[in-house]
């Protein structure tokens, strides 16, 4: 195809349009809509595995400074170690939930997209 059949092909396509510019407008319309629903999709998911990372993250950082704060020595405990021993237990449970969910949404996003490097899990 050489340079003025492009150009006869063009104005052939752009005579169309002109002629019926309702249906180009819509799908054009349609067209937008759908990528703009995809483009939102896939960064809802992305946005909404990052706050699940940094949830965790942040509980992590705060049983670590709860570690640092109440030093463990054999010779004396303090007498809220029940206490501490019961909310280390919650706190490590729910970095356990947390994990697994963190899991489970990289398997699925995994599974879904075929992508890995979407969501690296820690």
């Amino acid at each position: 195809m050489d340079f003025d059949d492009a150009i006869k092909s063009v104005g052939s396509q752009l005579a169309v349009v002109v002629a019926a510019p309702v249906p180009f407008v819509i799908s054009l319309a349609i067209l937008s809509v759908a990528i703009w629903q995809i483009c939102r999709w896939y960064y809802d998911g992305r946005i909404s595995s990052l706050e699940a990372r940094l949830s965790f993250k942040t509980d992590e950082i705060a049983t670590l400074k709860e570690k640092l704060a109440k030093p463990d020595t054999a010779d004396s405990k303090p007498s809220g170690s029940i206490v501490s021993d019961i909310v280390k237990s919650a706190a490590e449970k729910r970095m356990t939930e947390r994990k697994l969910a963190l899991n489970k949404m990289t398997r699925v996003r995994t599974h879904c997209c075929g992508r890995r490097d979407l969501i690296q899990a820690p």
